[in-house]
C-alpha cells in the first residue's frame, strides 16, 4: 500500500490528465500550494512546490517530477519512462516524503523485457514511528500494462485507459500489500510484499459550471482514506486542474491550488 504521506501525492498526478498534444517535445511547469490539517487541526502543514513535465515523442521518453516542501514536511515524486504508440510506460518511479521527521521512500523499477517489477519500500507510521519495509520482485501479468501514479494520468489524457463508457476509468499499479482493516500505526512483523492492484477514478462535471471533476477512490491504498470520500480534483477552462480536496479519517484534510507557468 502507499503510505499516508505518499498517497497525498496521488491526486497531484492528475495535474497532467488533460490533453498533451502531439508535438515532438513538450515542457510544462506549474506551481502549487497545499494546506494539510491532521487531528482536526492539532497538526497543520503548508506545502509549496512545482510540477515539471518533459515529453520527447521523437526520442520516445518522458520525465515528470513533483517537488514540494514546507515547515516539517517535504516530498518528491518522479516518474521516468518510455513512450510507445502514444502510451506512457514507466521504467522507474521514486516517491520520497518526510513529515514530522517520519521518512517514507518507495522505489520501483520496471524490467519490461524480462516482465518483472522490482519494488523497495520503507516508511514510518505517523504517530508511533513504527517501521514498515518491503523488498520484493513480482511478475508483470501477460498483456496487462502497468502504470504508476503519473502515467495513469498521462494515459488518461491520451484516452488509453480502460473505461466502462460511463465515466469510470481503471488501470493497474504496484503497491505495498495491506491487510484488511489495517490502522494508521499497525505493522506486520513479518514485513511486506508488493502486489498489483486496480486503481479507479470517475470523471464527472461540476453542476454549476460544467467544469470537469475527477473523483479518485483512495480506499484501496491507505487506511487514512474513507469510503464515500474520494479525492476531488476540479479542472479550469484551460483543461488544467485548479484545485483538489481530500477528506480523510481523524479530521484530516488536504486542500491544494494550482497555477500553470507554461
Amino acid at each position: 500500500m502507499l503510505s499516508r504521506r505518499q498517497f497525498l501525492a496521488l491526486p497531484l498526478a492528475f495535474l497532467f490528465a488533460p490533453r498533451l498534444g502531439q508535438t515532438s517535445e513538450l515542457v510544462r511547469s506549474a506551481t502549487y500550494h497545499a494546506e494539510i490539517t491532521i487531528l482536526f487541526g492539532l497538526f497543520t502543514f503548508t506545502l509549496d512546490g512545482t510540477v515539471d513535465e518533459e515529453v520527447d515523442r521523437i526520442a520516445g521518453r518522458y520525465r515528470v517530477q513533483i517537488v514540494g516542501d514546507g515547515p516539517g514536511i517535504a516530498h518528491r515524486v518522479e516518474s521516468v519512462g518510455r513512450i510507445r504508440e502514444r502510451s506512457f510506460t514507466p521504467t522507474a518511479t521514486t516517491l520520497i516524503s518526510t513529515i514530522r521527521g517520519r521518512v517514507g521512500r518507495t522505489q520501483i523499477s520496471y524490467d519490461h523485457e524480462r516482465g518483472l517489477v522490482h519494488y523497495h519500500h520503507t516508511s514510518e507510521t505517523f504517530f508511533l514511528g513504527r517501521r514498515r519495509m518491503a523488498e520484493d520482485t513480482i511478475r508483470i501479468p501477460d498483456g496487462q500494462p502497468l502504470d504508476d501514479l503519473l502515467t495513469a494520468a498521462l494515459n488518461y489524457g491520451q484516452g488509453l485507459l480502460e473505461t466502462d463508457g460511463q465515466g469510470t476509468y481503471r488501470t493497474l499499479v504496484v503497491r505495498r500489500t495491506r491487510r484488511a482493516g489495517e490502522g494508521p500505526d499497525d505493522i506486520h512483523p513479518g514485513g511486506y510484499r508488493a502486489e498489483i492492484v486496480p486503481v479507479r477514478f470517475t470523471v464527472t462535471q461540476e453542476g454549476e459550471t460544467g467544469r470537469p471533476v475527477v473523483l479518485l477512490d483512495l480506499t484501496p491504498f491507505s487506511s487514512w482514506a474513507t469510503t464515500g470520500h474520494p479525492a476531488r480534483i476540479i479542472f479550469g477552462p484551460d483543461g488544467r486542474p485548479e484545485s483538489l480536496q481530500l477528506s480523510l479519517i481523524l479530521g484530516t484534510t488536504v486542500r491544494a491550488n494550482f497555477h500553470s507557468i507554461h
